[in-house]
């Protein structure tokens, strides 16, 4: 998925030392970031995702990108959290996307309810919490 104005080769400006572009996305009425150098791509999921029989309730199921199977896990069932706020829901799948994340070389998808933009943001003003707000517990690195 391409987002206007963004990810073109002319389009990206230089980064600055102190910098780091963040892809922000929805879950609910939560808006979430995940850094950008950690996203591979962002795919639709329509008709993609395989279920895997005696997986953990968060995981939606595999997909096959390119050869490779990468788990799909659904952050806002992880979380508990709904499209409209009031526990997890199913809604419609077209709707949404995967972010296609590596993590020490292992490769994971996301199901998010939207991904809204690429942000760029001054290391200087995110901030860590003295104590995660939940659901988010450990997972959460900073707030912007």
């Amino acid at each position: 998925m391409t987002i206007p104005g963004q990810w073109h080769n002319d389009a990206i400006p230089a980064k600055k030392p102190n910098e780091m572009e963040i892809v922000e996305f929805s879950l609910g009425g939560h808006i979430c970031g995940v850094d950008a150098a950690q996203v591979r791509e962002i795919i639709r999921t329509a008709g993609g995702i395989v279920s895997v029989a005696g997986a953990h309730p968060s995981i939606l199921g595999v997909v096959n990108l390119r050869g490779k199977i990468i788990p799909v896990i659904d952050l806002a069932k992880h979380f508990d959290i709904s499209e409209n706020g009031e526990g997890p829901e199913s809604g419609d799948l077209k709707k949404k996307r995967v972010i296609i994340s590596e993590f020490y070389r292992f490769r994971v998808g996301f199901l998010v309810h939207q991904v809204t933009r690429i942000l760029g943001v001054s290391r200087s003003i995110i901030e860590s919490p003295a104590q995660p707000p939940q659901p988010w517990g450990n997972y959460l690195r900073g707030i912007v």
